[in-house]
């Protein structure tokens, strides 16, 4: 390709001048010069740093480009995930996160009954949900009512089961609109094209949208499928069991208890168990395993978990009794820890299990149910995980002061 600047091109110059060399008998260069001034440039060396050939970089350029961070993505581990994910080294602002939030809920409400195109804006709602948590760890930055509120937070639009043909051009613009706020803040990088990708997925599907009508039969207007409290599911990213504790139908969240405790996924991140057996008799290590020790002032010693619930208490004489989970213990010294220097154990591993009822064999209460886990079908009733995690400390234990 030719260089050109004002609509003029090295050849243009170039023939100028030798007409100039001919008629006036100069020297090349000169002649050269002088063709690129009656171009409007002041010598040829002008006319080069206007014009730089395509492909080439130009210093001036390069100066004026945006600078890219080094290095271009970042990688974190998102909470109860196995695998690392990476995000770009930049930061988008609050109010463009809240936009596209905005942008997605519409988008999901519109493609709610058709799950190829609904379930790529999950991943992406997902996804952003983790990079703004990354890009703003402090609540001066982000406070805690604008994050809930954001990418999870409750939606205005009612779920639509068969939309007409304008709604599916609303999503196209909706589609193009979120992938030009990404590009506009958000370096080239690899997870920026798996956005892209994600919203190519759900443009691709509005094209093979179903023919035949979805029935909406038994379908609540702006909800989706209920999954009820005391449902076991596994988590897809560590392959987790855990309970459902909550599913609420308006972001598609599931709060759920495991072996890990209490966690919040998306409905796309978790599957329904085929057994459905193991629900009833379903017991999370964090409710029944003990994490560490304490000792009293007469000799007693309780067992408590990771929450720090005391669980059991044994006497000077060798007696063991189950604690209520909300007890004030009144002990003294450091506590014993079973687990690594008191270091979080691998829930749901093999040796976390071996290494919790070892111990409780030790008290001789390995066959018995402590307290805590008798909160669980409460917990599941009032929907509330909390009630997992007592925080009444009125009782206090044992009744001898220190």
């Amino acid at each position: 390709m030719e260089r050109k600047a004002n609509g003029h091109n090295a050849a243009y110059i170039k023939r100028q001048a030798r007409k100039l060399q001919k008629l006036m008998n100069l020297p090349y260069h000169i002649a050269l010069n002088q063709a690129a001034k009656e171009a409007d440039f002041t010598n040829w060396q002008n006319f080069i740093n206007s014009a730089p050939v395509p492909g080439i970089p130009n210093k001036k350029q390069e100066q004026l480009k945006p600078k890219l961070p080094i290095p271009l993505v970042i990688s974190y581990r998102s909470f109860f995930a196995k695998s690392v994910s990476k995000r770009p080294n930049a930061k988008m602002p609050v109010k463009a996160h809240q936009e596209i939030s905005q942008l997605l809920k519409e988008a999901l409400a519109i493609t709610d009954c058709h799950k190829r195109a609904n379930t790529p804006l999950g991943e992406i709602r997902t996804t952003l949900d983790d990079w703004v948590q990354k890009e703003y760890p402090s609540h001066e930055e982000l406070p805690e009512e604008v994050f809930h509120a954001m990418y999870y937070g409750d939606s205005p639009f009612e779920c639509e089961c068969n939309p007409p043909d304008v709604r599916k051009q609303d999503l196209r613009r909706i589609l193009e609109r979120i992938g030009k706020i990404i590009d506009a803040n958000y370096h080239s990088c690899s997870p920026v094209r798996w956005i892209h990708k994600r919203l190519a997925n759900t443009s691709e599907w509005i094209d093979k949208w179903p023919k035949q009508q979805i029935s909406n039969h038994n379908v609540i207007p702006g909800r989706v499928k209920e999954l009820l409290p005391g449902t076991l599911v596994r988590t897809k990213a560590g392959n987790n069991v855990a309970l459902v504790i909550n599913h609420d139908t308006w972001s598609n969240t599931i709060s759920c208890y495991g072996d890990k405790g209490s966690m919040t996924c998306a409905r796309h991140e978790v599957t329904v168990t085929r057994d459905q057996k193991g629900a009833k008799t379903f017991k999370p290590m964090r409710l029944f395993l003990p994490y560490g020790k304490w000792k009293c002032a007469d000799g007693t010693e309780v067992l408590y978990n990771r929450d720090y619930c005391p669980l059991w208490a044994r006497t000077p004489g060798g007696g063991v009794e189950a604690l209520d989970p909300d007890t004030w213990v009144k002990y003294q010294g450091d506590s014993v820890s079973y687990f690594n220097n008191g270091d979080a154990p691998r829930w749901g591993s093999k040796d976390t299990l071996a290494t919790g009822l070892a111990v409780l064999k030790e008290w001789g209460v390995d066959h018995k149910r402590p307290r805590l886990l008798d909160l669980l079908p409460h917990a599941l009733e009032t929907r509330n995980a909390e009630v997992l995690r007592p925080k009444n400390k009125a009782k206090g234990y044992p009744a001898i002061a220190m």
